[in-house]
């Protein structure tokens, strides 16, 4: 394998400029290049001399810097929401040490199956700002993950979201707290005037990555809170799995799956006032 070369940039437009070139990776956390090989890498793109630790938040908008570790991110968050989806999902993600070094736009960009990431950010409907040497462009993730093809060679500066006015509950698929999720289910809800609004229930790590569950979020929308039954609600999903190591086959990742839909939407229910 060839030495690999390093590049420093001072600004956001050269670091886009350089991760166009064949075999240049932008190198953030660098977590996702340990665990694969660096074969037909020729450089990589350091980003920390760049300003992408940005925060803002407003009611409207939450605006997260794509360099900002999992912890940073929990850290940013909490004051405005303690408990909302991504501070339950990046405050449990996998060891403390990692989340020190996971950022935010490299594992959008990796976007691997165990991500406890990602079921939030399609639950909350989040964008990615990209940039390329043509300039600056806002997607849905959701998009951004069914077409990699199309922003490939592409900078990921900033994620994007509008805040859920609803109570959350996120679970992960794992036997002991340090392990790799098998999946991961988001769910959010709001009760107004006594019904169910805007119900939200997405996976991440099934086949296809992420799920929505469509059937179970319109059995949800606009019911009686005291109307809605939990595990009938539940038996709705119906995500297909991969076989896995730890947790088995699709049919028991499905239980799972199903059961801890009850348990999240009996939690969240049952909280209401």
């Amino acid at each position: 394998m060839s030495p690999l070369e390093w590049y420093f940039p001072e600004s956001v437009d050269e670091a886009a400029a350089l991760i166009t070139r064949e075999g240049v990776v932008p190198h953030g956390g660098g977590t996702g290049l340990l665990r694969g090989s660096l074969k037909g890498y020729r450089g990589l793109v350091a980003l920390h001399r760049l300003p992408l630790k940005t925060f803002a938040y407003t009611p409207q908008e939450a605006r997260l810097g794509a360099l900002l570790t999992f912890s940073e991110t929990v850290e940013h968050l909490a004051p405005h929401e303690p408990r909302g989806l991504l501070v339950q999902a990046l405050y449990h993600s996998s060891t403390e040490l990692l989340r020190n070094r996971i950022t935010l736009g490299g594992s959008v960009a990796m976007a691997p199956p165990w991500s406890d990431l990602m079921a939030p950010l399609l639950a909350l409907r989040a964008r990615v700002v990209l940039r390329n040497p043509q300039g600056e462009t806002v997607v849905p993730v959701a998009e951004y993950l069914k077409t990699p093809g199309t922003y490939r060679n592409t900078l990921i500066t900033e994620i994007r979201y509008t805040p859920y006015p609803g109570k959350a509950f996120f679970y992960r698929a794992v036997r002991t707290r340090n392990d790799l999720p098998a999946f991961t289910l988001a769910l959010l809800l709001r009760v107004e005037e006594g019904r169910v609004r805007d119900p939200r229930v997405v996976l991440f790590g099934t086949r296809g990555k992420g799920y929505e569950a469509t059937g179970v979020m319109e059995r949800l929308e606009n019911q009686p809170v005291e109307a809605v039954d939990p595990e009938a609600v539940a038996q709705a999903l119906d995500a297909a799995f991969h076989p896995h190591p730890r947790m088995g086959s699709p049919e028991y990742q499905q239980h799972l799956a199903r059961t801890a839909l009850a348990r999240g939407l009996q939690q969240l229910l049952e909280a209401t006032p």
